[in-house]
């Protein structure tokens, strides 16, 4: 399952984590001093992709916020 399926809740109708759990999943296997960062850069890149219309939020673009396609 690729990153963004992830995060958007798979084909099989998941319901789509918070971008703080879906960057945990991807991330399990770094350092946890970089998790973080991580998840920072992430919420940098959807808030980009939020602000082109190009994927949606259930609010304002967070780490606890709930990220899907739009």
């Amino acid at each position: 399952m690729s990153f963004l399926d992830r995060l958007f809740g798979s084909a099989h109708g998941d319901e789509p984590p918070a971008l703080h759990e879906a960057v945990a999943w991807a991330v399990e296997r770094i350092d946890p001093r970089l998790k973080n960062g991580a998840a920072l850069t992430t919420l940098a890149h959807l808030e980009d992709l939020c602000a082109r219309g190009l994927v949606a939020t259930d609010g304002p673009p967070q780490l606890t916020g709930v990220f899907g396609r739009s």
